[in-house]
């Protein structure tokens, strides 16, 4: 009993489940069954147990509602009447909103309630958008209740894990259900006369879904070199670049490269600096093992699942941007078309939605071509600037560089990928900017754990 309360364990029988966590385990639970409902046929029963993870939503803490954010952002697609319909998570950001609102656990709620309406004030020109826009400004209440925040500080962890494990299993569930003919808006690559469908998990779309992985995985990366990663952390992340590689985005593998040589470079100074701890070394030998069997067993052809000649089509390519440049081309010949009230704002969402610059694209594939587009030239730059700002205070209260990773991401893929009126647009970046705050918290908490050590050796 001694060496019990010591080490401070409790055995795994005498352990209880609090309410919160049987509120996430059942989340999860549910999101599988709503899975394999579709994988049977029966839209019915994923609506029904969307309809229960909402009601576990509704009776539970705030903080769990905001943690059921993260579990179920992978399910998007599976939490509605059909597949890509509309989808009961705007139910749970609602739910979480208010739970926080009501309980006042909204950190500077003045201020981010008063940058909320200035923003619906600034683009209510797109109402005649109707759905667009109200889905718009639902999803943007998702980084407005975040970022930024003391829960998002000392959370993030927890909500990255949550993010990472619902992904992988959603990326499953995806996989199974391409596997019996039910396609996600997906598309092909062609060789050889056969096509190769491209992955896209439950996210809706093969560069997003790319593109998503790609970020979660980099957050994963910047919390192992913090020394602050959960278990599992890193076969978790293997999987998620596993399935990164079936959708055959050029933008998704950029960035698993760009990945890496961060984390190489990353790892190699810190153990200049600090010397190798062994936990890193354990996970270092994991994944190289990881890699290597993946890359062997990839290239041998026995998997299905990943074709080798449908990865060298996508990159063997005459035209690596796969014209973007004429699609980017066009937008730029329809912003001096429109003239000056471009500057002062966008042409709005329903014109973006319906207009084709060429051929048969209507979507800019260029984030910064894009946000001139929709909210005009000072609206582009007030949103550079103030992501350029936020950034930089971030860095001044002490994020790593590696904190960085998945902005580095985002704004390097934003080159070739638009987003603004994508759903995962938003929680990627709430991702992306939880890394900095959580690097600033962690410098804050070192510094006054520094400061006691100091005091308490002048006493």
């Amino acid at each position: 009993m001694a060496s019990r309360v010591a080490t401070g364990r409790t055995p795994l029988l005498e352990r209880r489940i609090t309410r919160d966590q049987l509120a996430i385990g059942s989340a999860y639970v549910l999101l599988l069954c709503a899975g394999l409902a579709w994988l049977a046929g029966s839209g019915t029963a994923a609506l029904a147990c969307s309809l229960l993870l909402v009601a576990i939503a509704a009776i539970s803490r705030a903080e769990t509602c905001c943690e059921l954010l993260f579990v179920c952002f992978p399910f998007f697609n599976v939490m509605g009447w059909e597949l890509g319909g509309t989808s009961l998570y705007y139910v749970l950001i609602i739910l979480a909103v208010v739970k926080r609102l009501v309980h006042r656990r909204i950190d500077h709620s003045r201020i981010r309630i008063m940058l909320y309406l200035a923003i619906i004030v600034l683009t209510i020109y797109n109402i005649t958008a109707g759905a667009s826009y109200v889905r718009w400004l639902l999803h943007l209440l998702v980084p407005m209740l975040l970022v930024g925040s003391g829960r998002m500080g000392r959370n993030f962890p927890r909500y990255l894990f949550l993010l990472t494990v619902s992904m992988v299993i959603s990326s499953i569930i995806g996989l199974m259900m391409v596997n019996s003919g039910i396609y996600l808006y997906g598309g092909d690559v062609w060789t050889n006369g056969e096509h190769v469908s491209r992955f896209s998990g439950l996210i809706g779309d093969p560069v997003f879904f790319g593109q998503v992985s790609s970020v979660v995985v980099g957050a994963n990366v910047f919390l192992i070199y913090m020394g602050r990663s959960y278990r599992f952390s890193v076969p978790l992340s293997a999987t998620l670049a596993f399935f990164d590689l079936l959708a055959y985005s050029k933008a998704g593998l950029f960035s698993l490269a760009v990945i890496a040589v961060f984390a190489v470079v990353a790892f190699f100074y810190k153990t200049i600096r600090k010397g190798l701890p062994v936990r890193n070394l354990v996970m270092l030998i994991l994944a190289i093992f990881l890699i290597y069997f993946g890359v062997q067993y990839l290239l041998s052809g026995s998997s299905s699942l990943f074709s080798i000649d449908a990865m060298v089509t996508r990159l063997d390519t005459s035209d690596p941007l796969t014209s973007r440049t004429q699609i980017w081309q066009g937008y730029l010949s329809l912003w001096q078309s429109i003239g000056t009230p471009m500057v002062f704002k966008g042409i709005g969402f329903d014109t973006y939605e319906s207009t084709y610059v060429w051929g048969s694209f209507n979507k800019c594939h260029n984030l910064y071509i894009e946000t001139v587009t929709l909210f005009g030239v000072l609206g582009a730059v007030l949103i550079f600037a103030a992501l350029g700002c936020y950034m930089a205070k971030r860095a001044r209260g002490g994020a790593t560089f590696m904190a960085f990773l998945p902005c580095i991401v985002l704004l390097a893929t934003g080159l070739v990928l638009h987003g603004f009126l994508d759903f995962p647009f938003f929680y990627e970046w709430t991702v992306a900017l939880g890394c900095l705050d959580y690097a600033a918290a962690e410098k804050k908490i070192g510094a006054r754990e520094d400061s006691r050590r100091e005091d308490g050796q002048h006493v």
